[in-house]
């Protein structure tokens, strides 16, 4: 079966990627607001990309076995439990992103 660690661990560096692919689109403007501002949008962009890839990975376990069987070794559909600690760690990747990225002065200061 599948390996938990490694699955918390690749969500974990998915909200990183997520967070780190956005940086750059934010407005200059948003240097204004305040660093909670910046957070929150911030989360909720890397919320509704993971909302997403579980949407997907919902979908590729109905419809993959019928349509694209060979896609089925990349998802892997847990349970409730599963999918929040999902979301939770790629939100904690988000977060640490943003931390280091302020700390370093690489977003919006």
């Amino acid at each position: 079966n599948r390996i938990a660690y490694l699955d918390k661990a690749f969500h974990l560096l998915f909200g990183i990627i997520v967070a780190w692919f956005f940086i750059p689109y934010l407005p200059k403007q948003l240097a204004q607001t305040s660093h909670f501002k910046q957070l929150l949008l911030l989360v909720g962009l890397v919320s509704l990309v993971s909302v997403g890839w579980e949407f997907a990975e919902y979908l590729a376990h109905i419809y993959g076995p019928v349509y694209s069987p060979w896609l089925m070794h990349y998802f892997d559909i847990g349970d409730l439990k599963d999918t929040l600690s999902d979301l939770v760690f790629d939100l904690f990747g988000g977060l640490i992103f943003f931390a280091i990225s302020k700390r370093t002065g690489r977003c919006h200061s």
